[in-house]
């Protein structure tokens, strides 16, 4: 008798009544620009944060629905040049579009992501204790393709987990590090600037997410 009543109460525990998301979690993105490669070898790594809300429930056909989604991402990767001068790459990335879910299993969603935003990249080189900073903001597009593992989904909160692959395209931010005033007061004047002309910060993408619906 309870293995009929466990089939019974599944599909009721398994479809939940919900309409919003927040995730959580990590991303990585690894860099094929050579502007990227002369500045650091590593990859950008760091935490994503996600907001999601269901527009559609029933998107041409059932069991595939329409969300719009925020993101917000931040990374930073070290590296060096010339190997002498050590680099410090950090970005900050805001971004807003859609996701189509598909519902293959109640414990099984596909989807699939398309966002665009903006991105804050800046970048520090110290070279003989003198540090040169700048950053910039470029506009930066965003696409994937994911799989949602839900373990536990109630009337009224799913929690669930969620691997995505995908690839960002990102403007060339133009940069030019400028001398910072040690503390000491003591400025250098050799150099006290280096253009290095547009840093491009595209590349696949990796993310592991935790995520509650509700």
């Amino acid at each position: 008798m309870r293995a009929p009543l466990l089939l019974l109460l599944f599909p009721a525990l398994a479809h939940a009544n919900t309409n919003d998301e927040i995730a959580y979690g990590g991303w990585i993105r690894t860099l094929h620009a050579p502007s990227a490669n002369a500045v650091t070898d590593d990859s950008l790594t760091g935490p994503k944060l996600e907001y999601a809300r269901e527009l559609v429930p029933d998107l041409a056909v059932p069991r595939l629905s329409l969300w719009v989604t925020g993101s917000f991402d931040a990374a930073d990767a070290d590296g060096t040049m010339f190997q002498v001068m050590t680099t410090k790459v950090e970005y900050f990335q805001f971004a807003a579009g859609a996701r189509a879910r598909y519902e293959v299993w109640p414990f099984l969603i596909a989807g699939a992501r398309l966002e665009a935003g903006t991105a804050r990249t800046s970048l520090a080189i110290d070279n003989a204790g003198m540090t040169y900073r700048d950053h910039g903001w470029g506009a930066v597009t965003a696409g994937a393709l994911s799989l949602d593992l839900v373990p536990y989904a109630g009337r009224k909160l799913a929690i669930g987990v969620r691997s995505e692959l995908g690839f960002a395209t990102a403007s060339a931010t133009e940069l030019t590090p400028r001398a910072q005033t040690p503390e000491d007061g003591t400025i250098e004047l050799p150099m006290t600037r280096s253009s290095l002309g547009h840093l491009d910060l595209g590349g696949t993408t990796l993310a592991f997410t935790v995520f509650a619906s509700f």
